[in-house]
């Protein structure tokens, strides 16, 4: 059976191949379906990516990573990186959350249409829940917000911030949060950092 495509979520295209995961380990990700910057040689799988000094306004807990996919944000210390064909994840000891970052390939649609989208596709996971979706400010190329919950087969009971914003030159970025659904409030804290951090230079 044909699944849908959708952001943040396990997603399977033309002959089963996955596309966009984080329940699963990278291994099963069969075939590389779009080119983008994220899709370049990277660091080995588990690595830490190289940080530099951190930022005035890097809280403490967390280091500056200057990112080989083109891209600078603040990360969890002690968490780990992969690249795979959904993007860059880093993830936390034990892999139950994770903070995953990859350039939108449709920049004729809106931030907003984007998550519309993801929603409806996403409406067919167990136990999915959108719990709201907006526009963070005005004009078609602002940034929008999907929050959800479903239920993972592999980590039970899940939480996902999806976030899609506009960078340098129009480039659109999805920054997706992914934590158990009791942690929604340290979630919360986590994506302000992340955003707040952000930025990929031309």
């Amino acid at each position: 059976m044909r699944r849908p495509f959708f952001s943040g979520c396990p997603q399977i295209g033309g002959r089963g191949a996955l596309l966009r995961n984080y329940d699963f380990a990278p291994d099963h990700c069969a075939a590389t379906i779009v080119s983008s910057p994220f899709l370049r040689p990277a660091p080995p799988a588990g690595t830490v990516a190289p940080s530099g000094p951190a930022g005035p306004d890097t809280p403490d807990g967390y280091r500056r990573v200057h990112d080989a996919a083109g891209f600078t944000v603040d990360v969890p210390r002690g968490w780990r990186r992969t690249q795979r064909t959904g993007g860059v994840f880093y993830q936390s000891p034990g892999e139950t959350s994770l903070i995953q970052i990859f350039r939108m390939t449709a920049p004729d649609e809106t931030p907003y249409d984007a998550l519309k989208s993801a929603d409806r596709s996403l409406s067919g996971q167990p136990g999915y829940r959108r719990i709201r979706l907006e526009k963070t400010g005005s004009g078609k190329a602002a940034a929008a917000e999907l929050e959800y919950a479903y239920t993972s087969p592999k980590l039970g009971p899940r939480r996902v911030l999806d976030r899609v914003l506009t960078g340098d030159e129009g480039v659109r970025y999805g920054v997706v949060l992914a934590d158990p659904a009791d942690r929604w409030l340290e979630q919360r804290a986590r994506q302000e950092v992340v955003l707040r951090s952000f930025s990929a230079p031309r």
